[in-house]
């Protein structure tokens, strides 16, 4: 797997031994044969919102720059791996550190698809978007995925009615049409 020290510490939540790996030095940006960087397992573990504060402390303090959107193998960023996990508080830290709203994966999925297509419908669409309108960065609603979908298709198969009107308040196009129509 290519697993640096730091991935191993971070798997293992030795959380100790991955601070004393990172104020000694360690590269917080190395990937393992997946893509899979720290920020990657950190957002993907679900680690508290502090934990994850605190790595971009010790980095800055290092003078070390963090890869906000470094891309896996499947061309997830940290961001879609925090809003898989419905992770509100560390999507909206990744976002003011920098993350890219509109950064698709392999799969053509943004960040907004992926909130489209999570199981639950919660606050987590409307409160990406007041983060992103706080920090004054667009947010392409009506991207297409490489199957043609939008962010309003997922919403609306999900049966995620209150999405689907939320997007329809920003502007989604409900007119484009899927790859099989």
């Amino acid at each position: 797997m290519g697993n640096t020290p730091l991935h191993l510490a971070l798997m293992g939540s030795h959380v100790q031994t991955f601070l004393l790996l990172l104020n000694n030095g360690a590269d917080p940006n190395l990937a393992n044969t997946e893509g899979t960087t720290p920020l990657h397992i950190i957002c993907e573990k679900k680690y508290d919102d502090n934990f994850v504060e605190l790595f971009f402390y010790l980095n800055d303090e290092n003078q070390q720059s963090v890869q906000i959107d470094s891309r896996d193998k499947l061309g997830n960023a940290p961001l879609h791996l925090a809003l898989t996990l419905g992770h509100r508080r560390m999507a909206e830290f990744l976002l003011k550190r920098g993350a890219d709203p509109n950064l698709a994966n392999e799969e053509g999925w943004t960040p907004l698809h992926i909130i489209c297509s999570r199981e639950r419908e919660d606050d987590l669409m409307v409160h990406f978007f007041e983060t992103c309108d706080e920090l004054k960065k667009p947010v392409l609603v009506d991207a297409q995925d490489n199957k043609g979908q939008t962010p309003l298709h997922l919403a609306l198969t999900c049966s995620h009615r209150t999405m689907a009107e939320f997007l329809l308040r920003r502007e989604s196009d409900p007119n484009l049409a899927k790859e099989e129509g």
